[in-house]
């Protein structure tokens, strides 16, 4: 075992002595995470297909059947559960390395579960390897970021790190800079999964519902910084419109609309004929119409957010000039 320092705000970080953890609702599959040089937290996820528990694992590359069942009319209470054991266990290896380790993980009010687990790894690591000093070289930070969000920043933030020597107090910095400025849009094409998971339940929510399909009226929403998706920001009407409407805001809001790097996620099937992907490929093609240097990212949302989300929804996030507001 290395010998344990201790990490100040001046500490210059490398990959010899830094540890950086997420988990799986970053959106990273095993592989990317591994790519990236992130630990990556497993946890469960399961759902119900007309009454039989289904154990699903999360972490692949491409999750189509996990996306096909939960379109299905009979699949209901999905869900996701944390594991401590995983947490403790790449927490005390990395520090058994002389790592500091830093838990990067989603907004605190939309995984206060995750963040606990962490937490209780740690004061664990601390009862029965004191020498570890787990308290002072395990750092949980929450982002302020979800979904994809979170999966782009971590991205960016190892780019960052590759480019020159850090120092623990640039890396905060950063952190706190990404989950500032990090935009996240989303939207539904269908509000079935919803309806099913009794999250529009009310008879209010089903008049709207119906108005909306009716009159093909889309919703743009909003995830604050320290909270779970808002209300609907905009209602557009049409496909196309709202497609457009996504790549306005990019132009008007990002910091560097001509250079930028966006990440555009898709709850379905990677097929064609899955809405969700469709509309996808569709908003990556307007955007790069527009701004053809832009980099574009494509990725299938984790099912660990496609639990609450559903299927037929879009996400959109990028770096925005403005402080994302704050939920009131």
């Amino acid at each position: 075992m290395k010998k344990t320092i201790r990490f100040e705000g001046d500490t210059v970080l490398n990959k010899e002595n830094l540890a950086l953890v997420t988990d799986l609702t970053s959106g990273f599959s095993k592989a990317k995470a591994k790519k990236y040089g992130f630990d990556l937290v497993n946890f469960s996820v399961s759902y119900k297909n007309d009454g039989k528990v289904i154990e699903y694992k999360d972490g692949n590359e491409q999750s189509d059947e996990f996306y096909a069942e939960l379109a299905n009319e009979k699949t209901t209470d999905a869900k996701t559960g944390s594991s401590i054991e995983d947490f403790v266990s790449i927490f005390k290896n990395r520090l058994k390395e002389g790592k500091l380790v830093i838990y990067l993980g989603v907004t605190d009010s939309l995984s206060a579960g995750m963040r606990n687990a962490a937490l209780t790894a740690r004061q664990m690591i601390c009862d029965d390897e004191p020498d570890l000093n787990a308290d002072k070289n395990i750092l949980i930070w929450p982002t302020h970021c979800i979904a994809g969000g979170l999966g782009l920043s971590l991205r960016l933030l190892r780019a960052w790190l590759d480019e020159k020597p850090r120092t623990l107090s640039e890396l905060t910095e950063k952190v706190d800079f990404f989950g500032n400025h990090t935009a996240h849009i989303f939207t539904l094409f269908s509000y079935d999964y919803m309806k099913r998971s009794g999250r529009f339940a009310s008879t209010k929510d089903q008049l709207k519902i119906a108005l909306a399909k009716t009159m093909k009226i889309f919703p743009v929403m909003l995830s604050p910084r320290n909270g779970p998706l808002q209300p609907t920001w905009k209602k557009v009407r049409g496909e196309r419109a709202l497609l457009k409407t996504f790549v306005d805001i990019y132009a008007d809001t990002a910091i560097d609309p001509e250079h930028g790097t966006v990440e555009i996620d898709y709850s379905g099937p990677t097929r064609i004929d899955s809405i969700a992907y469709k509309k996808a490929e569709e908003l990556r093609k307007m955007l790069t119409e527009s701004y053809p240097a832009v980099k574009v990212i494509m990725a299938q949302t984790s099912p660990s957010v496609g639990c609450h989300v559903g299927p037929d929804e879009i996400s959109f996030f990028f770096l925005q000039k403005d402080v994302r507001p704050d939920m009131e």
